[in-house]
């Protein structure tokens, strides 16, 4: 029993190695601050900002994405999702974002909101947030002109139009858990370590254990 606890110990160090939480993109000042005097505003377009998957050079499941939205004509309704890069605009939509209920004018408020379903990010590749405010709602997103990067951005006046391509500094970060691959001796490790589970837990070779030691 003992000897099974140990080798349950450590398989489930070895998958806990496996993966670790980042920031995979940070356009925020230093404490989340950003320009509040001055925001890209929607008015009867879709706000569209890029980014691309960073870190180490591993994938990423994506846990959330933080931002600075404020509206005019507060309180309203803005929606976000992420799309996949279609040679320099936002593809498909990959995945969609809870309603975000922006209650206050400029400054506005910092929002952290979780994805709807399970989107992984691949390394190296280029990914699109885009702001889908009811039509003619003006909504805020701020930007970060002090140390903020200046990113590719785009917008469009209706969901049937192409996106038109401009620069901002819109201040937002994207945190996710990233995909570690096993290292080959790791792998090998676990797998010894799940054999010896599956032998260990079966009635009959502990039987046998048993009988080989009384006799």
């Amino acid at each position: 029993m003992l000897m099974r606890h140990a080798l349950l110990c450590a398989v489930f160090s070895l998958v806990a190695t496996s993966a670790h939480a980042a920031t995979i993109f940070d356009n925020f000042g230093p404490g989340d601050s950003y320009d509040v005097s001055d925001s890209d505003v929607t008015g009867p377009a879709d706000l569209a900002y890029s980014f691309v998957v960073s870190g180490s050079g591993g994938d990423f499941d994506l846990d959330q994405v933080v931002l600075a939205l404020d509206s005019v004509s507060a309180p309203e309704n803005a929606n976000l999702s992420l799309a996949d890069d279609a040679s320099g605009s936002p593809g498909t939509v990959l995945t969609s974002f809870p309603t975000i209920g922006v209650l206050n004018p400029a400054p506005g408020d910092i929002f952290t909101v979780s994805p709807d379903s399970p989107t992984t990010l691949l390394a190296g590749q280029t990914y699109w947030l885009i702001l889908s405010p009811p039509f003619g709602v003006e909504i805020g997103w701020g930007n970060n002109n002090t140390t903020g990067v200046i990113v590719p951005a785009a917008f469009r006046l209706n969901d049937a139009s192409a996106w038109s391509p401009f620069s901002s500094a819109a201040a937002f970060r994207v945190e996710g858990t990233e995909i570690v691959v096993p290292e080959p001796a790791t792998a090998f490790q676990l797998a010894l370590g799940l054999v010896a589970l599956g032998i260990g837990g079966r009635p009959g070779w502990r039987s046998r254990q048993a009988s080989r030691s009384r006799g």
